[in-house]
């Protein structure tokens, strides 16, 4: 971290999907268990669905025709 190495008994903080936060023992080779010793795991988003629909929600002047950027496409009602 900023040119130094890092040791083992080094803590971090990640972000991440919760998909990939239940599976981290299979892909990191790291329990969940071995995760709550060192602080309890705080979900902020389950899916990035969540995040986009929270951003959207507290826009009042959102206008799809000039904000090319995020195109949510539901084949649902299409």
């Amino acid at each position: 971290m900023f040119g130094k190495d890092v040791k083992d008994d080094d803590i971090f903080r990640a972000a991440m999907q919760r998909y990939h936060f239940l599976s981290m023992k299979d892909f990191m080779g790291i329990s969940i268990e071995e995760i709550e010793k060192n602080g309890q795991p705080v979900e902020v988003a389950a899916k990035s669905q969540n995040v986009l629909q929270e951003y959207f929600s507290s826009r009042d002047y959102i206008k799809p025709d000039g904000e090319q950027r995020f195109l949510i496409h539901d084949p649902v009602t299409s």
